[in-house]
């Protein structure tokens, strides 16, 4: 009996001293594992400040070339009401020039008009003198 259960408790022994080591090659496993899974976290934070970084750069350039864009807008909106306000006054002087060439244009025909019927006069005029020194 003693021997019986000496050999049990051999046997348990055994059987927990195999449990022991697949527990302790589960361990190292895991332990691995572990290290493989930090060296990936660790690689992938860097990749990740890497990216964050390049990424920081990429929006303070779009900062600096949204700010250039904006001053040459306004430049060039100032410079489009300086040339609308040009246009205007060239508009308004084209305009005078306009109404000045039309009165002189009016003018002339009215001295057209006029020379003509002075010719015409004179020429009756001329007629009549003549008519006048043949009958005398």
């Amino acid at each position: 009996m003693v021997e019986r259960r000496e050999a049990k408790l051999k046997e348990e022994i055994q059987s927990k001293s195999q449990q022991i080591q697949q527990m302790a090659d589960k361990i190292l496993v895991l332990e691995e594992s572990l290290r493989e899974t930090q060296g990936t976290a660790q690689r992938l934070e860097t990749h990740l400040k890497q990216k964050e970084k390049l990424y920081e750069d990429k929006i303070k350039v779009l900062e600096s070339q949204m700010k250039a864009d904006m001053a040459d807008k306004e430049m060039l909106e100032s410079s489009q009401s300086k040339f609308e306000e040009e246009v205007r006054d060239k508009c308004g002087v084209i305009s005078d020039q306009k109404a000045t060439i039309n009165a002189m244009d009016s003018k002339m025909n009215s001295l057209e008009q006029r020379i003509s019927e002075l010719s015409e006069a004179n020429k009756l005029a001329a007629n009549s003198s003549i008519y006048t020194q043949k009958n005398m």
